[in-house]
């Protein structure tokens, strides 16, 4: 759901709250800051809901990892989706989400900083660092799949294992639910 606030008695700023129910976070979004991006009529995209049509991918509207600004020429407003929300595209809109999605990873968790002073001690640091960058690792590659991440450290609701960050399912894999498919996989291709 969008809510939009007028904030500022001279600037004339627009911010909307955008609440998203997998993360439960919430981000600011001008909608008047890119509309002077010129649209790529090649870059459109289809997908279920109340506005039917083609719709035009735009850019980065830097709130969550893997959304994506598209442009509803019918309604004249932008709006975020996922890749897992394109019904139908065209080749060239497949292209550009594929190279988007690697580009758009998260940054992997920082090394620690070595305290040991050059002695031979175990570092538990590192060896949790090693453990978390796995995890990163997992999960970046399934974000490529997915186009979903979650920052928070999550755990499946059934067992309590860790869940991957690209994961959207609150349950693991162990506990019978499939790894998310490709969201190339209900996409059709014009």
């Amino acid at each position: 759901m969008l809510h939009r606030i007028f904030v500022g008695s001279t600037g004339r700023k627009w911010i909307s709250l955008v609440a998203d129910g997998r993360t439960g976070m919430l981000a600011t979004y001008n909608p008047n800051a890119m509309s002077k991006t010129p649209l790529d009529k090649d870059l459109w995209v289809e997908f279920d809901g109340d506005c039917p049509g083609k719709h035009y991918l735009r850019v980065n509207p830097h709130t969550f990892a893997g959304r994506i600004t598209a442009w509803c020429p019918r309604k004249r407003t932008q709006f975020n989706i996922s890749a897992g929300d394109i019904i139908r595209a065209s080749h060239g809109t497949i292209c550009w989400v594929k190279g988007y999605l690697e580009g758009s990873t998260p940054d992997p968790p920082p090394e620690p900083i070595d305290t040991r002073n050059g002695t031979d001690e175990p570092w538990p640091a590192y060896q949790a660092w090693l453990k978390a960058y796995d995890h990163w690792r997992k999960s970046a590659r399934q974000f490529a799949r997915s186009g979903y991440w979650n920052h928070a450290n999550r755990a499946c609701e059934k067992c309590g294992e860790q869940l991957l960050h690209s994961r959207p399912e609150l349950t693991c894999e162990n506990c019978g639910t499939p790894s998310v498919g490709h969201w190339l996989d209900s996409v059709e291709v014009i």
